[in-house]
């Protein structure tokens, strides 16, 4: 569980860096990480089996990178970074959120269809913002 959140969270937190000192660098990682660090503990406490959570860790690790890794390979154009974040972000809400709250009898699937829909939609919007002006 915390080698995806620790990858998901260095993608997210590293996105902007707008962190001056070294010791911002140092501990903002550190501080992030360490609270995704508590969440996984807690998710290993209340789970069952080790099966489950080996299926709860593969679902956090892989649902938002599986779509933003297959767009950008089959996407002719420039990657949208902003489309990218927003897939992550959307894939790890999505299913934790279906999964834990919502007790969902399919959160997988229903996590990449929305996390999908979220990166389309952003890279549209993105494209679409970003056309130059034809006079």
């Amino acid at each position: 569980l915390l080698a995806g959140v620790a990858v998901r969270g260095r993608n997210v937190f590293f996105f902007h860096q707008c962190t001056p000192s070294a010791k911002k660098q140092f501990f903002g990682p550190l501080c992030f990480v360490g609270g995704l660090g508590a969440i996984a503990y807690i998710i290993a406490l209340h789970t069952e089996s080790i099966f489950q959570l080996v299926k709860d860790g593969t679902a956090i690790g892989s649902t938002g990178l599986l779509i933003t890794m297959l767009a950008a390979l089959h996407t002719r154009h420039q990657p949208n970074q902003y489309a990218a974040l927003g897939a992550l972000l959307t894939g790890i809400t999505s299913w934790c959120v279906l999964q834990y709250i919502l007790h969902f009898e399919y959160p997988y699937l229903v996590s990449l269809a929305l996390t999908g829909t979220i990166y389309a939609v952003v890279y549209a919007v993105h494209a679409k913002s970003n056309r130059p002006v034809h006079t």
